[in-house]
């Protein structure tokens, strides 16, 4: 979780505006739900990541980056409310890959 806020505090200090769409999670397994709607926007992310890596220039993809990584603080605020999901060591690997698979890409 830690190395999650960091990318977050990233994304704070490069200006990106954290007003974003209210994630919405489903009914049912809250956690399991969560993270594969968070897979979901990791893999989106990495890559419009990827595209604007391979061509700054591209305005396009660049403005879908900053809309996609205006939603981390939503995701970070809703993960910490997932107290079952927080505190449950199963759910928290599965996240703990997830932030690293984007700060593989990112980091680079």
């Amino acid at each position: 979780m830690k190395k999650f806020l960091f990318f977050l505090s990233v994304a704070f200090v490069l200006g990106f505006n954290t007003n974003a769409n209210t994630i919405e999670i489903k009914d049912g397994n809250n956690c399991e739900q969560f993270l594969a709607d968070y897979e979901v926007w990791v893999n989106e992310v990495i890559e419009i990541y990827e595209k604007v890596k391979n061509n700054p220039m591209d305005v396009e993809n660049t403005q879908k980056l900053m809309e996609a990584t205006e939603k981390m603080s939503e995701w970070s605020e809703k993960w910490e409310g997932l107290v079952d999901c927080s505190d449950n060591e199963e759910y928290v690997k599965k996240m703990e890959k997830l932030e690293k698979k984007v700060e593989e890409v990112m980091g680079e």
